[in-house]
C-alpha cells in the first residue's frame, strides 16, 4: 500500500454495502431479516438462499458484504457456510442465527471465525442492526489484509481450488442429457481434460448400470430434487467411481428447464469401507493414494491407521501411533475438549455435526500446528476418515499482510490508517471539558538528505527518528508515520496549548539533536503543526488540522511549532 499523499485525498470512505445474503429456514425469521437490513443499509438487496446450487453461485459472483446464516438449514450447516465463506472471501462477515437453548454452542462458533451470533428469541430488529454495523465495520479493516493477496489470485480460481479441494463438482445440464457448464471436479470424474469433450458425452451413457438416468428423471419429476443419491460412473478410460449426487430442475429467464447439481466422489469411502472390514493390503493401497495427510480413527479415538502424508506432516512413524496411540493426545490441550466432543457428536448425530473443524495439532517434535480437519464416517462402521491439512503457513502470512496494512514499511511505526483509527477510539473516550492534542512532524529539507546522501540513508534517518521519538517520548498516547517524512502523535487528554506546546517544542528540540550512523552525523530539524479538539470531533479532519499548522510553521521559517488557527485555511 503505498504511503498517503501530503493532501490526503485518496482516502475514501468505504462503499455503502449491496447485498447481503441470508440462509435460513424460518420464513418468520427470513422475514424479519429481510425487512430489517434495508432499513440500516439503505439500497441493500438482501439475497435468500435455499440450496448449494445457489450458494456456490453467490461464492462464486463475489457480489455481497455480509452473510447471516442459521446454525442449522435443512441442506448444510452454519459452520459450513462459515468455512466456506472465508475460503474464498475472508473479510467477509459471518453472523449466526442461534436458538435459545444452543447459545453455548453459538458462543463457541466464535472461536471457528463468526463475527457474532444472534438469539433469535430476541428483538431481531433491535439486534441485528449493532450486530452488522459492527461486522461491516471490522470487514473494512480485514478487506485491507486480504488485498495484495486478492491482486494475484482471482475469484474464480480460488472457487475452483476450494471446490476441488472438498472434491465437489458443479454443473448443469439439459434434461435431454446434455452436459452445459462444469468445473474441474467433473471433468476428472468423467476422466476428461475439457469441457468440450465432456459436452460431446450423452449423460445417459456415462452410469455403470443401466437405467440409471432415467431413475434419477423419475425422481427428480416426483420430487423436484435428489440429494445424496450414490451412483457409479464410467469414466472415460474405463475406469468407474462412486459419487453422491444432489440435483434439481430450474426453469431459466428463458423458460427453459434444466438440471443444476453437485457431484462429491465418495470412492475412498467406498473403497475404504470395504478395505477395513477385509483388513487386506488392498485397502491400505488405496489409501496411500490420498496426498493429504490422512488417518482413520476408531470410536475410542485410538488411530487405527496413518498414511505417509501423515507421517511426513507430524513426524511420527505408523508403527508409535497405529493402535496405541490416542487421536486426542495430538491435539493441543486447549482444543482437545471440543475436539473430543465432535468426534462424540459425529458418531451420534453425523448428520448435525459440521465434517471440518480448525484446532492446533502438536508434531511429534513438539511443534504447533495451525490445521483443519476434514472427516468423514465410514458406512457401516464406528470408524472415520480424517484428512489435515496444514494452515500454518498461511496463519504466518496472514498475520504478516496483517501487520504490513497497518504499519509503515520503513519504520515500523503504526500508519495513517492506524493512527485515524486510534485517535477516533480516543476522542470517542473523552470527557465533556477534556480535548485531545494532535501534532504532525515533518522533518525539515528530508529531500535534500535524500539526494545529497541518498535513499538508503534517507530511509535509515527516518528509522533513527522513528526510534528517537518512541524512545524518548514517555506519555503519548500514540505514534504514527503518516508516510515519507511525516510523523504524527496524540496526547489525550490535553490541557490545550499548555499541555501540547511544550510537548511539541520537545520533540523538536529532540530532533534536532544529530543522528550518528554508518560513520557519518546527520543533523535535521523540524517542523510541527498542533490541532485541539474534543469529543465527537472528526479525526481526519483534526490531522489535517494539524497538517496546515505544520505547513504555516514551516511558511514561517522551519523549526519551529504552530498551532491551528482557522485563518490558517484562508487564501
Amino acid at each position: 500500500m503505498a504511503p498517503p499523499t501530503a493532501d490526503h485525498g485518496n482516502r475514501d470512505d468505504a462503499p455503502t454495502p449491496s447485498r447481503v445474503l441470508l440462509l435460513e429456514d424460518d420464513p418468520v425469521y427470513r422475514e424479519t431479516v429481510q425487512a430489517v437490513v434495508p432499513s440500516i443499509l439503505p439500497g441493500a438487496e438482501v439475497l435468500v438462499i435455499s440450496d448449494h446450487v445457489g450458494f456456490f453461485r453467490a461464492l462464486q459472483s463475489g457480489r455481497f458484504d455480509l452473510v447471516i446464516t442459521d446454525e442449522e438449514i435443512h441442506w448444510s450447516t452454519g459452520r459450513e457456510v462459515l468455512s466456506a465463506v472465508k475460503s474464498l472471501h475472508p473479510a467477509i462477515p459471518v453472523i449466526m442465527l442461534a436458538r435459545p437453548d444452543r447459545e453455548a454452542a453459538a458462543r463457541a462458533a466464535l472461536d471457528t471465525g463468526f463475527h457474532a451470533y444472534i438469539l433469535t428469541s430476541a428483538d431481531l430488529s433491535a439486534s441485528l442492526a449493532p450486530t452488522i454495523r459492527s461486522a461491516l465495520h471490522v470487514a473494512e479493516y480485514e478487506e485491507r489484509v486480504i488485498e495484495h493477496e486478492e491482486k494475484l489470485i482471482s475469484q474464480e480460481a480460488r472457487l475452483n481450488e476450494l471446490l476441488d479441494s472438498l472434491n465437489v463438482a458443479v454443473f448443469r445440464s439439459t434434461v435431454d442429457g446434455r452436459l452445459l457448464e462444469a468445473n474441474a471436479a467433473l471433468l476428472r470424474m468423467l476422466g476428461v481434460e475439457t469441457l468440450e469433450e465432456a459436452q460431446q458425452i450423452d449423460l445417459h451413457t456415462i452410469y455403470a448400470e443401466s437405467g440409471t438416468r432415467g431413475k434419477l428423471l423419475e425422481a427428480l419429476e416426483e420430487g423436484g430434487q435428489v440429494k445424496d443419491f450414490e451412483v457409479q460412473l464410467k469414466r472415460r478410460d474405463g475406469e468407474t467411481v462412486w459419487i453422491s449426487l444432489t440435483e434439481k430442475c430450474v426453469v431459466t429467464d428463458d423458460g427453459e428447464a434444466v438440471l443444476e447439481g453437485l457431484a462429491q466422489d465418495v470412492t475412498l469411502q467406498r473403497r475404504a469401507s470395504e478395505a477395513l472390514e477385509q483388513a487386506n493390503d488392498q485397502y491400505r493401497a488405496i489409501f496411500e493414494t490420498a496426498s493429504a495427510a490422512t488417518l482413520v480413527i476408531n470410536d475410542d479415538t485410538t488411530i487405527n491407521m496413518v498414511n505417509s502424508a501423515f507421517e511426513e506432516l507430524t513426524g511420527y512413524k505408523r508403527e508409535e501411533v497405529e493402535n496405541s496411540k490416542h487421536w486426542t493426545e495430538l491435539v493441543a490441550h486447549e482444543d482437545r475438549d471440543r475436539v473430543l466432543k465432535l468426534h462424540r457428536q459425529r458418531r451420534s448425530e453425523p448428520e448435525g455435526i459440521p465434517r471440518s473443524a480448525e484446532f492446533k495439532l502438536i508434531d511429534r517434535n513438539g511443534q504447533v500446528l495451525e490445521v483443519r480437519a476434514l472427516e468423514s464416517m465410514i458406512p457401516g462402521t464406528p470408524r472415520s476418515v480424517t484428512s489435515i491439512l496444514n494452515l500454518t503457513a498461511r496463519r504466518r502470512a496472514e498475520e504478516q499482510l496483517l501487520h504490513d496494512a497497518f504499519h509503515d514499511p520503513v519504520t515500523g511505526l503504526p500508519n495513517w490508517h492506524f493512527f485515524l483509527d486510534r485517535l477516533d477510539d480516543l476522542l470517542s473516550a473523552l470527557g465533556e471539558d477534556e480535548e485531545l492534542a494532535v501534532l504532525e512532524i515533518e522533518l525539515d529539507r528530508f529531500r535534500e538528505v535524500n539526494h545529497r546522501l541518498g535513499f538508503s540513508v534517507g530511509s535509515k534517518l527516518l528509522r533513527l527518528v522513528g526510534q528517537r521519538l518512541q524512545a524518548e517520548l514517555a506519555g503519548v498516547d500514540s505514534i504514527a508515520c503518516l508516510g515519507g517524512d511525516s510523523f504524527a502523535m496524540a496526547l489525550c487528554p490535553a490541557r490545550g496549548i499548555t499541555d501540547a506546546y511544550p510537548l511539541a517544542s520537545k520533540v523538536r528540540q529532540s530532533l534536532a539533536m544529530p543522528f550518528a550512523f554508518d560513520g557519518r552525523t546527520v543533523a535535521c530539524t523540524a517542523s510541527i503543526g498542533i490541532a485541539l479538539g474534543g469529543r465527537g470531533a472528526d479525526p481526519e479532519l483534526l490531522l489535517r488540522q494539524a497538517e496546515v499548522a505544520m505547513y504555516a510553521a514551516k511558511e514561517a521559517g522551519r523549526d519551529r511549532e504552530a498551532v491551528f488557527e482557522p485563518d490558517m485555511l484562508k487564501g
